[in-house]
């Protein structure tokens, strides 16, 4: 008795307020188990039944639980069976009188933690006690046990969660062994189903495109030899034809001979990085492209007008020689060409000048679908979907029409065969999150319009390139290559975007994502536009610093009768204005000029100090406009060069006859 005494005095040092519940139903054994456990320092209740018994233990936390097997409402099993589904771990002890063998194998099958014969008063004061010392130790363990289990489980399961959140997997490499291990997001990130693959270095090379697997797999082993850290990027090609970008970092562990025995590290998935930048990359690229044609079309549209005013002005003189007249109409085609071409390159840069109104798409479609059908022809069937309440868009309608035909025919081309055009829009909400997806769009409300074909699609590689000038796939001389980055510059400028959806033999998708009106809308009325012949002198300040183009336009101007004060630069004309603004109706003036004075410089001076002077200003490249919404709500026009004659004085004429 001291002995077992001793031992359990040693367990109390380690674990307090233990209790122990009891359920037996002789009386006298349960008094006698009370008295020798209690005199060890132990907390004991009986129960003199199983019902009494469970009750207790639903409200008492107990440590461990003594079940007579023969008990008069149910058998010590049924009540174990129910005690070890609320707690597993929990120890269990099971005494009997029947004793044998059968019971025993029940018990411990179950989940008993152990289970002793009743033998009289010896039981109590040597079994019992000495069972309860050990079931407690190995309760402890097994709890310890588990809470580190848990603690690693908790921990890895961070770890995955942190991992996939980042689209991360790690992986372990055994040099001794042969093996590998690997998460199963590591897996996801190339393209399998944890439970379909097992995880190994052919497995994992595979599943690398073809163009780079021998270059990566070679690196990798070379990695391994040199006991050298990895950092890899590569693609992988996915299950259902699509491609990931892979980042794939890992370090040698070695022994303490210097072996390299253990290699591990992290795969993370870097396709939306790598998006991010080539869509920077493209940008960049497009903008670099844009100030270059745009500067182009600038100094072109300058050359346009002297060819325009000139060719005009000859008309006129050779009118009754029909052979030079032949020439000149040739003449006047080759430069509407060449002014079409160079429209488009100011489209394309972001530079063509744009009159965005409030505007019914819907209506806008349907009408223009009369001419697109036969733009497309008879073996093209085309198709108007549009959503009902569609809100109106702020665009230039002109331009939108321009936009919506150069699609047309993209598509019309791409359907050697005949086939299905389809035009459709729905408004449409973008979040912050959203438009991250679209290179420089804003977060708000637009209209989209999808023009989508079934031709033969694009690859991968066109699909990257279709915006650029200039870039066809058309034969040589069937094509500008500036239909599609006309689209690319309008919707840009509009304050929108454009996408592409293509696969090969699944045709083209081009999405318009123009921004919605906010406030009411207002039908624009129709601009008054005056032509033949001028009906009063007016007295004109042209104000340009190309000399060409002032000789021609102050020439244009002269024929119909003007007459026309020259300046080369805004503060010539301001010096003009000093002396003679009170013979002077209207100042022509180019926007883009020398010595830091701009025509909005200019146009701003003559409101606030010249009463009574009105101003239209003219541009190549209205991208120098550094406040073109400012022009638009003041008096200020812009008449877009290069203009033919008739423009030039339907402007004039229309502009000074408004009245003040």
């Amino acid at each position: 008795m001291s002995l077992v005494r001793f031992r359990l005095n040693i367990i109390m040092d380690s674990i307090s307020n233990i209790r122990i519940l009891y359920i037996e139903d002789d009386p006298g054994l349960s008094e006698l188990f009370k008295f020798v456990i209690e005199s060890l320092g132990y907390a004991v209740d009986l129960a003199s039944n199983g019902t009494e018994g469970l009750s207790l233990t639903s409200e008492n936390p107990y440590d461990i639980i003594v079940i007579d097997y023969q008990l008069p409402d149910m058998t010590g099993i049924d009540i174990a069976r129910k005690l070890l589904a609320d707690d597993p771990v929990r120890p269990l002890l099971m005494v009997t009188g029947k004793g044998n063998e059968r019971v025993a194998v029940e018990a411990l099958q179950l989940g008993i933690s152990d289970y002793i014969p009743k033998g009289g008063e010896k039981v109590y004061l040597e079994y019992i006690p000495n069972k309860i010392v050990h079931l407690l130790e190995t309760a402890k363990l097994k709890r310890e046990q588990i809470a580190t289990e848990l603690a690693l489980r908790q921990s890895e399961q961070r770890l995955s969660l942190a991992l996939s959140a980042s689209n991360a997997g790690y992986w372990v490499r055994d040099l001794i062994a042969g093996t590998i291990f690997w998460s199963d997001e590591n897996a996801r990130l190339l393209g399998y189903e944890p439970s379909e693959v097992e995880a190994s270095f052919e497995n994992w090379a595979s599943r690398i495109h073809p163009d780079e697997r021998d270059q990566i797999s070679a690196a990798m082993l070379q990695k391994i030899a040199d006991h050298s850290d990895i950092n890899l990027e590569y693609r992988v090609q996915l299950p259902g034809g699509g491609i990931r970008w892979i980042n794939n970092t890992g370090q040698t562990i070695f022994d303490a001979h210097g072996e390299a025995i253990i290699i591990t590290g992290i795969q993370v998935d870097t396709t939306g990085r790598r998006q991010i930048e080539e869509q920077l990359r493209q940008s960049q690229k497009m903008e670099v492209v844009g100030q270059l044609t745009g500067g182009v079309a600038h100094d072109f549209n300058n050359l346009l007008g002297i060819m325009i005013g000139n060719t005009e002005m000859l008309e006129d003189w050779v009118a009754s020689d029909e052979k030079a007249q032949h020439h000149i109409d040739a003449l006047k085609r080759a430069i509407d060409r060449a002014s079409s071409l160079t429209n488009r390159l100011l489209a394309f840069s972001r530079q063509q000048p744009l009159s965005p109104v409030p505007t019914d798409i819907s209506k806008l479609v349907i009408g223009i679908e009369e001419m697109l059908q036969r733009t497309l022809g008879e073996t093209v069937t085309l198709k108007v979907k549009s959503t009902p309440g569609l809100w109106y868009a702020v665009v230039d309608p002109q331009q939108l029409d321009n936009a919506l035909l150069n699609l047309a025919v993209n598509s019309r081309d791409a359907m050697l065969d005949g086939g299905t055009l389809t035009i459709e829009t729905e408004n449409l909400t973008l979040d912050e999150m959203e438009t991250r997806q679209h290179e420089d769009l804003a977060a708000g409300n637009y209209v989209k319009l999808t023009v989508s074909d079934s031709g033969v699609g694009m690859t991968p590689e066109v699909q990257a390139r279709v915006f650029e000038p200039f870039f066809t796939t058309k034969e040589f001389g069937e094509g500008s290559g500036l239909g599609l980055s006309m689209v690319y510059g309008f919707a840009k400028q509009s304050k929108g975007h454009v996408a592409v959806n293509s696969q090969e033999d699944s045709g083209t998708a081009v999405s318009l994502f123009l921004p919605a009106a906010e406030d009411k809308v207002i039908e624009p009325e129709d601009k008054l536009v005056l032509h033949g012949a001028v009906l009063e002198r007016k007295t004109i300040l042209l104000v340009e610093d190309d000399p060409e183009v002032r000789e021609t336009t102050a020439s244009m101007l002269y024929h119909f009768g003007y007459r026309v004060i020259e300046a080369e630069d805004g503060i010539a004309a301001l010096e003009t204005l000093n002396d003679r603004a009170h013979e002077i109706d209207l100042v022509f003036s180019d926007v883009v000029m020398p010595n830091n004075m701009s025509g909005v410089d200019l146009a701003e001076q003559i409101s606030t100090s010249y009463e009574g002077v009105s101003v239209l200003l003219t541009s190549g490249y209205p991208e120098k406009i550094t406040d073109q919404d400012a022009i638009a709500t003041r008096t200020f026009e812009l008449l877009a060069k290069p203009y033919k004659r008739a423009q030039l004085i339907a402007a004039i004429e229309g502009y000074t006859s408004k009245p003040s």
